[in-house]
C-alpha cells in the first residue's frame, strides 16, 4: 500500500465441495477512499464460499452490492480464480485486471487476458465477462498483478510496463528468487518518484 489504507485486496477461502476460491481485487484510486468497500466484499466472498456457493455467483453478488452501493467513479478490477484441486482444473475471470500469466516449468504458456468490465461498473456481471477454463500441472506458476505493479514510472517518466514485468518473473523463477525480488526491484526502478499507486502481486505455485 501507499497510504497506511490499502485499496487492493487478495481473498483466498476453500469452498464446501473442495474447490479453491481466489479473489484479486483492485479497487479505484488508493487509500481510504479505495478501501472502504473492502469489508464488504470480503464478507460477500467467504459467507459465499463457506455456504458452498459457486464463485461465479459470488462474483455477480459482489458486482450487484457494488454498483448498488459505491459512487460510480468506485469500482473494483478483479481476478477471479475457481480452482477445482481434485480434477486438477481452473475457471479464470479477468475483470479489468492485467493478464494473469501462465507458466509450466519456467516457460510461459499463456496470458489470460481482460475480457469484462471491472466490478461495480453495470448491474451486469456476465456483460462480456467469460470464464477461461484450463488443466494445471505440477510445477505450473500463475501469476497476477494490480496495475500498480505496471504503472511505475522512473524519475525519467518512464513506465515499468508488461515486458519488464514478464522478464522479471521469468528471471525469479530461472532463479528460484522470493517474491519480494520485485518490490526490491520496482522501489529502485522508481527512484526519488516512488511508488504512487498500491502495487499487488501474487504466485500461485501447483506443487
Amino acid at each position: 500500500p501507499v497510504e497506511i489504507s490499502n485499496g487492493d485486496l487478495i481473498l483466498s477461502a476453500r469452498a464446501q465441495n473442495g474447490h479453491r476460491h481466489i479473489l484479486l481485487g483492485d479497487f479505484t484510486g488508493h487509500g481510504l477512499s479505495a478501501a472502504v468497500a473492502g469489508p464488504l466484499v470480503s464478507s460477500l466472498f467467504y459467507s459465499q464460499a463457506e455456504q458452498g456457493i459457486a464463485l461465479e455467483e459470488t462474483a455477480n453478488r459482489i458486482n450487484h452490492e457494488l454498483y448498488q452501493k459505491l459512487p460510480p467513479e468506485i469500482f473494483m478490477a478483479a481476478i477471479l480464480i475457481d480452482w477445482d484441486v481434485a480434477q486438477e482444473k481452473m475457471q479464470i475471470w479477468n475483470c479489468g485486471m492485467p493478464s494473469l500469466l501462465h507458466y509450466r516449468k519456467g516457460v510461459h504458456l499463456h496470458a489470460f487476458k481482460s475480457n469484462g468490465l471491472a466490478l461495480g461498473i453495470v448491474d451486469r456481471f456476465y456483460s462480456g465477462a467469460k470464464a477461461e477454463r484450463v488443466e494445471v500441472h505440477l510445477g505450473d506458476d500463475f501469476f497476477g498483478y494490480s496495475d500498480g505493479v505496471q504503472d511505475v514510472v522512473s524519475d525519467t517518466n518512464v513506465r515499468f510496463g508488461e515486458q519488464r514485468i514478464r522478464a522479471l518473473l521469468e528471471r525469479l523463477l530461472s532463479e528460484n528468487l522470493p517474491l519480494e525480488t520485485v518490490l526490491k526491484v520496482l522501489n529502485n526502478y522508481a527512484g526519488e518518484s516512488t511508488i504512487k499507486d498500491d502495487a499487488t502481486l501474487i504466485q500461485l505455485q501447483i506443487s
